[in-house]
């Protein structure tokens, strides 16, 4: 499939208000590059967001402290539980909110198995900032979508990236080197 950058921005974008964050054009470019040529892969999975725990259940200080935080939507919230339960159902025991990456502060993360959840809108540029710094899964929790979308490197994505990360390297420190 040819992505286009309305293909990215609607994913990535989906709360359709004003952002102000605002997001360049080009990471919604570069990430459809990506994708059409097969260096990044992704594929989807629907979901429920699941039902409140009980109050006796080991998730139920997690739901509270998600339910409680002020400064975000429902909607995000609910995104934040629907995806904190999804990476548990992979595998992983220890699941942590807003944690600390090598590329910002990703909604909900899988230590363990290495999975990154992000909801609503983000900027596209992180997916291959977390795949390229170790992590094995980017995923996205649009708004309204009822979807979840699991972004991966294929092996010649890797690769191909690597090359052209070192090469931007080389170009930013070659142009330090002259005064540019």
């Amino acid at each position: 499939m040819a992505w286009t950058r309305k293909d990215v921005k609607d994913l990535f974008f989906s709360s359709v208000i004003w952002n102000p964050r605002g997001f360049y054009p080009e990471e919604y470019d570069e990430l459809a590059e990506h994708l059409s040529v097969g260096w990044v892969v992704v594929e989807t999975q629907g979901y429920v967001v699941p039902p409140a725990p009980a109050e006796d259940s080991p998730w139920h200080r997690w739901y509270q402290h998600l339910m409680w935080e002020g400064s975000q939507s429902d909607a995000h919230k609910e995104l934040k539980w629907a995806a904190l339960n999804w990476i548990v159902a992979q595998g992983d025991t220890m699941p942590d909110e807003e944690y600390r990456a090598n590329f910002g502060r990703p909604d909900v993360v899988g230590r363990q198995l290495r999975l990154v959840a992000e909801c609503g809108d983000t900027p596209p540029s992180k997916v291959v900032a977390a795949l390229m710094g170790g992590w094995n899964a980017f995923t996205l929790w649009p708004f309204d979508k009822q979807t979840v979308f699991i972004f991966r490197l294929s092996d010649e994505g890797r690769k191909e990236l690597t090359t052209l990360f070192q090469r931007r390297l080389f170009a930013n420190n070659a142009a330090g080197m002259v005064g540019l």
